[in-house]
């Protein structure tokens, strides 16, 4: 399979400030994954909450604040989170939306990485396919809007992957547009497919 790393964090910081713990802790990271075959397309999104942040996803998940994670609050929240999932992810292909179908369960993360309780991180993982379009020299413009907590200032990056023979290229540097005003405003990411001449959707995805 053919990879290609890249990565770019935009994060808005007064100049000269360094990004300490206490800064993460306002911020969720989404660190989006398009892989590209001849068929379907793959999208993953991982999303890391710090500290602050990270502390609201547990106490979101531990509803009666035993400590733990039963598996009927894990259920309630992968319900409503799959739920939330279905509304703020699209995939378009040349401006058409595509279906996005649930590969995996949900996974849930939540860790105190040595440092203790101070950086306490939590981490959400989705993982979605879709068909792909009949596509004749295999050449398309693909979006992906990411409106996932919108209401957490973001951090972003995008990595693209394809295998086939299929070619796949992250634009602007794998940033996301400049965000639009308004607090439901969607994190958009670039890419291009194809340039091969290979003809893409001939065959159903799975």
């Amino acid at each position: 399979m053919l990879l290609r790393w890249v990565m770019a964090i935009g994060l808005a910081v007064p100049c000269g400030l360094a990004m300490a713990h206490s800064t993460l802790s306002a911020y969720v990271q989404h660190d989006v994954l398009l892989e590209a075959s001849k068929a379907y397309l793959d999208l993953t999104v991982q999303l890391t909450f710090f500290d602050d942040e990270a502390e609201a996803r547990r106490d979101a998940l531990d509803v009666n604040r035993d400590g733990d994670f039963s598996a009927e609050e894990r259920a309630a929240f992968e319900k409503a989170l799959m739920a939330e999932a279905e509304k703020a992810l699209l995939l378009h292909v040349d401006g058409a939306a595509l279906e996005l179908v649930p590969r995996f369960d949900p996974e849930i993360a939540c860790a105190v990485p040595p440092g203790g309780e101070a950086h306490l991180r939590f981490e959400i993982r989705l993982h979605f396919f879709a068909d792909l379009p009949v596509l004749p020299d295999g050449k398309a413009a693909l979006e992906v809007h990411d409106s996932l907590y919108a209401d957490v200032p973001a951090m972003a990056s995008l990595r693209v992957a394809a295998k086939d023979g299929i070619q796949i290229s992250a634009a602007n540097g794998g940033r996301e547009r400049p965000r639009a005003e308004g607090a439901d405003a969607p994190l958009i990411f670039e890419a291009q497919l194809g340039g091969n001449g290979k003809s893409t959707g001939s065959t159903p995805a799975r």
